[in-house]
């Protein structure tokens, strides 16, 4: 199972506001589950107003062609990598976490 422990509901739910209706007519009880069950597999990455997957690539562009082969529209999930792409995977872990520091108000 994927650790979401950096998932921001709040900010999930300002990033895709469309979503409230459907919790409101408990149709989804809440953001988080709409990500694990449909969101992350349709790519809705913003999940966190301290990780953006676009600034992460920009800073590692030859993993953006990797992220786009897994899944088109998701965002990378090394949970997801098969042992048969260990260089990948190799490659992956080496990388530095770059924050994003762009200020939002909410």
């Amino acid at each position: 199972m994927a650790n979401y422990a950096i998932f921001d509901e709040q900010y999930y739910l300002a990033s895709y506001p469309w979503l409230k209706p459907a919790i409101d007519a408990g149709i989804i009880k809440s953001g988080r589950e709409h990500f694990e069950n449909f969101g992350r597999a349709a790519g809705l990455t913003k999940v966190s107003r301290y990780f953006d997957e676009d600034t992460y690539l920009a800073g590692n562009p030859d993993l953006a062609a990797f992220v786009r082969t897994v899944n088109p529209n998701a965002p990378l999930q090394p949970d997801s990598i098969t042992s048969s792409n260990s260089a990948t995977m190799k490659a992956v872990a080496g990388r530095k976490y770059r924050p994003n520091t762009t200020k939002i108000s909410i």
